[in-house]
């Protein structure tokens, strides 16, 4: 018989799959790192353990779904324009989620690429100040991710959490169609009285599209 996965190894992947699964961003960045950790979790579901060990990792399972939308974004936008904008989402299982990361991606219709578009910066308020700080970023493409900035946010079964965010359009964003595509709770984990669960929300993150004059 062929040694399994370790009982640690088989955690590990496990995160990483639901972790890969919770990332849906098209085919923007988001795809890509999705695409990185489902490799990670299945290099790591085939890794022999020690003798004795030969238990395997069951594969992850949707246990819910997360509604996503917003409220505050235009259609229409003159260049050198700031706009405040809300993103809620509403986890539907019977498990708490512990959110560690929400974000976004901006991209442009003529940019279609991963770069940052010119001229786009973000801001999201820190949920225990309420004061606005700016996102960088992911290594200068065009998806903007916020630890929350050490803080977990519990998102209670049935209840709309929300996040509020601020997108400034500077005068060297180009003209034409900006697409932003919110992307709450990108990373969380799935806990039952206390206790980490393996398992991931069914979700969707909507596009919305802004043309900018």
């Amino acid at each position: 018989m062929t040694p399994g996965p370790s009982p640690a190894l088989s955690v590990v992947a496990a995160e990483l799959y639901a972790l890969a699964t919770t990332i849906d961003q098209g085919e923007h960045l988001g795809a890509t790192r999705r695409a990185a950790a489902l490799l990670a979790a299945t290099a790591l579901l085939t890794v022999p353990a020690a003798a004795g060990t030969a238990s395997a990792a069951s594969v992850p399972s949707p246990v819910g779904t997360l509604q996503v939308g917003a409220t505050g974004i235009p259609t229409t936008v003159h260049r050198g324009t700031t706009i405040n904008f809300v993103v809620w989402y509403r986890n539907n299982s019977k498990y708490d989620d512990a959110v560690l990361m929400d974000g976004l991606s901006v991209w442009h219709g003529n940019d279609p690429g991963w770069r940052a578009t010119k001229g786009v910066s973000v801001s999201l308020r820190a949920p225990l100040t309420g004061r606005w700080a700016a996102v960088p970023s992911f290594r200068g493409s065009n998806s903007y991710d916020s630890s929350n900035y050490g803080v977990d946010v519990n998102a209670t079964p049935g209840y709309w959490e929300h996040y509020d965010l601020r997108l400034t359009i500077g005068s060297a964003t180009p003209t034409g169609g900006l697409y932003v595509q919110l992307e709450p709770a990108q990373a969380y984990q799935l806990m039952r009285k206390g206790k980490p669960c393996v398992g991931y929300l069914s979700e969707y993150f909507p596009i919305y599209e802004i043309q900018v004059k």
